[in-house]
């Protein structure tokens, strides 16, 4: 049994550079996986005969019935769409609702348990809205098809992960949908994911929206993302352990251990320990804001 990974690669729009990627690499591919090409069977033999190169397609109906090799790459023709009138560099209908096609054919197969994972050639998000299709991109369709509602696009190398909070959007759009809410949904799924790759509780930072993460207000406040004017400093609770004299060097560690909406309202709880220089603790204190609408 061969113990490589059998992986599904969608064509993308064939007006771009997706299938003459697939053929360039596919000596690599060979050495890496079981990969299977979800496309269009003409446009492979058209990227075949461009590079030049002496292997064959091998059409296949499901992604098990032949196996690739560096000289057979097995194609599934996964569109009825007729491309013989694209372009190549145009923006394509046809191209956009097809490349939206090979994509849905690799998730219903890998759901199935037919294939063990997608590698995604580019879509052109021109070409699926001159299609009619709404989405701007590959991680909306994957989760619209795969029923998933809590999802993000991560980028991973050699343990480090980063994950987008918006995606997808102006810039002039990101602001408004940025929220305590939506950083700590995908703090949450990133460290679920990275926990599972990496066998160990991941440590994860947050990027600042701003230069310098506003640095203390210089390069405007929407790091804290509280209208200040609406702030109110409900509750302040001090648990001295020691006093420190004058002169003495301390450290304060805070956190965020509560953030609740009710009634319109958001109630934020910080918690902050503070230590001596020796690392033995002087103060447990806790504050309550109000934040109102």
């Amino acid at each position: 049994m061969n113990p490589l990974p059998r992986l599904l690669i969608t064509m993308g729009d064939v007006a771009g550079i997706g299938p003459e990627i697939i053929v360039r690499a596919w000596p690599e591919l060979v050495k890496l996986c079981r990969p299977v090409v979800v496309g269009d069977l003409s446009w492979l033999q058209k990227s075949l005969a461009l590079v030049g190169s002496p292997a064959r397609v091998g059409p296949a109906t499901h992604p098990g019935e032949r196996e690739s090799t560096a000289t057979t790459i097995v194609c599934l023709q996964a569109s009825k769409q007729d491309l013989s009138q694209v372009t190549t560099g145009q923006v394509s209908a046809a191209a956009g609702r097809a490349a939206y096609d090979f994509l849905c054919a690799a998730i219903d197969l890998t759901l199935r348990a037919e294939a063990d994972g997608i590698v995604t050639a580019p879509l052109h998000k021109e070409g699926l809205r001159a299609a009619g299709l709404p989405y701007p991109g590959h991680t909306e369709i994957l989760a619209e098809r795969t029923g998933t509602r809590q999802f993000g696009m991560m980028l991973y190398c050699d343990g480090l992960g980063v994950m987008h909070v918006t995606l997808h959007m102006a810039l002039r759009d990101v602001f408004r949908h940025l929220s305590t809410e939506a950083v700590l949904e995908k703090i949450r799924l990133l460290a679920k994911l990275l926990a599972r790759l990496l066998g160990r509780a991941p440590r994860l930072g947050v990027a600042g929206l701003n230069p310098h993460a506003s640095d203390g207000g210089l390069f405007g406040d929407e790091e804290a993302a509280v209208d200040f004017s609406r702030l109110l400093h409900a509750e302040q609770e001090f648990d001295w352990t020691s006093h420190p004299e004058v002169g003495d060097k301390v450290h304060s560690q805070a956190r965020v251990t509560s953030d609740i909406n009710r009634r319109g309202m958001r109630f934020v709880t910080f918690e902050t320990d503070t230590t001596s220089g020796k690392g033995e603790p002087v103060c447990h204190s806790r504050a309550l804001f109000v934040i109102r609408a």
